[in-house]
């Protein structure tokens, strides 16, 4: 006897699709359990350089730097090369990751100065070496609990020793302090200068870069979204606490955007990548970026409507960010069309419009001198762990930029080629692209090189529950799936 199909449910039935979809809902198809393994590498061996080097230039940091980025390139290479269904080896490379970071940790301190009494920090680090290891076996209850009580530690260890070691002397923290001045008083943190804190010797300015006095024409080289961001550090005594709180959100993200233990994995990786707490020490604003992108994998996977929201605040965020604009259609759901990827990429550029506009037309010259011009006058950096210091300075005037644009060209070509459309694979396209430029770049320090952790720290956690290297599961909360739920396609 014949079964009836069911009939189709007419599209004017259907549930709408709903703000905060389920677990279920949202799981997309993942990449191999292969090319998780090489982005895993690729962070730990990026994390290690930036540990032995200080992210500045040596013959054996940059070899390992080209491994991570063959690392990279070839995990995106095989990124749907089906494998075995092992993915309950990923977190256990993961806690040993993970377990190796917390030794370079505790061999060396945290910070360029000793300190004094390490207990504190010792403890913490200890700690998250322990969650990791539980969160692996737990329940799914449970490892979320552990997940808590991990960002916590890193919270109370990277506030404990903002307390406890004095500030940098550095234009990092003049312009951030000074900036929060500005915008405290209802003025422009564009225009002005500062001193030149570093002598008349130094290749850190070139002579376009100081006035006649000797001062350094420059007010603030950043975005004005992360002039607003560093406001509430200012508040509550020491800049540094906004970056604390940007990076403690980006391991909320990233450890509650999946279920499972290599979400909560991959937050322990990020947040306590041996230099991470010397990025926090000195305040750079690439923790600012880390938590944005970590929010827009997150709204992907579990807000989907709020994506290109948040989108747009990264893109406010630093002036490179113009660079992910291609890979930001692996957060566009299929099936495509004119009208949706307009909508998509109309609100985040409105939003990064209003976000920097108001401090922008303030005054336009300064901010553009600030922001663009001042960067243009930057030197060849003999200190820089990038391909040109590699080759020597009688190539200091080759023609980098241009191979800077081929070799963006190049990694963006190759995403689109190999990577499904998924969350994760935004992340993971825009470490590859930031990882090949800061190799090829004049300029390109230890702060460089930990976004581009950060961003395949993200793509990791991103991946969903172990286990899951197939296909994707089917929806059991019944009705229509959502359409993140569906098979990925490559673009």
């Amino acid at each position: 006897m014949a079964i009836d199909a069911p009939a189709a449910t007419p599209l004017t039935d259907r549930a709408p699709v709903p703000l905060f979809p389920s677990e279920e809902q949202n799981t997309t198809t993942q990449p191999s359990l292969a090319a998780m393994m090489l982005l895993t590498l690729a962070v730990g061996v990026l994390g290690y350089t930036l540990q032995i080097s200080d992210g500045n230039y040596t013959p054996w940091a940059m070899l390992l730097v080209v491994v991570s980025i063959a690392a990279t390139v070839v995990g995106v290479l095989v990124a749907k090369v089906r494998s075995h269904r092992a993915g309950s080896l990923l977190p256990v490379i993961l806690w040993l990751l993970v377990a190796f970071q917390g030794w370079q940790l505790l061999t060396r301190s945290p910070i360029d100065i000793r300190l004094e009494n390490p207990a504190p920090f010792v403890a913490g680090v200890v700690i998250v070496i322990a969650i990791a290891g539980a969160v692996m076996g737990a329940p799914r209850w449970l490892a979320r609990w552990l997940a808590a009580v991990m960002l916590a530690s890193y919270a109370l260890t990277g506030l404990w020793l903002i307390q406890v070691t004095p500030r940098t002397i550095g234009d990092v923290r003049l312009l951030q302090e000074r900036a929060s001045e500005r915008l405290l008083a209802g003025q422009s943190p564009y225009g002005g200068t500062i001193p030149n804190i570093y002598g008349t010797d130094t290749f850190y300015y070139t002579p376009g870069m100081l006035d006649a006095e000797g001062r350094v024409q420059l007010g603030y080289p950043y975005l004005p979204l992360t002039a607003y961001l560093g406001v509430p550090g200012y508040l509550a005594g020491d800049f540094r606490i906004s970056h604390l709180l940007a990076m403690l959100l980006a391991g909320v993200f990233i450890a509650y955007a999946r279920p499972g233990a290599i979400a909560t994995l991959a937050a322990a990786v990020l947040l306590f990548t041996p230099r991470s707490f010397f990025v926090l020490w000195n305040g750079w604003v690439e923790s600012q970026v880390i938590m944005l992108v970590a929010a827009t994998v997150f709204c992907a996977i579990r807000a989907p409507r709020l994506t290109p929201w948040v989108f747009g605040l990264l893109l406010a965020s630093k002036q490179y960010n113009v660079l992910m604009l291609p890979a930001a259609i692996l957060l566009v759901q299929r099936p495509w069309s004119a009208a949706k990827l307009a909508r998509f990429y109309g609100i985040a550029v409105v939003v990064a419009i209003v976000v920097t506009a108001p401090l922008a037309l303030m005054d336009l010259r300064a901010f553009w001198w600030d922001t663009v011009s001042f960067h243009t006058l930057s030197a060849w950096r003999p200190d820089s762990l990038s391909l040109p210091v590699w080759m020597g300075k009688e190539y200091a005037q080759a023609p980098w930029g241009w191979l800077s644009l081929a070799t963006v060209i190049g990694a963006t070509a190759l995403w689109l080629w190999r990577v499904p459309r998924a969350p994760w694979a935004f992340a993971a396209a825009v470490g590859l692209t930031l990882l090949c430029l800061f190799a090829v770049s004049v300029k390109a320090h230890l702060n460089y090189y930990y976004l581009v952790i950060g961003c395949l720290c993200c793509a990791t956690g991103a991946t969903g529950a172990a286990g899951a290297t197939g296909a994707a599961l089917p929806s059991t909360s019944g009705g229509t799936p959502h359409p993140n739920s569906l098979p990925d396609s490559s673009v």
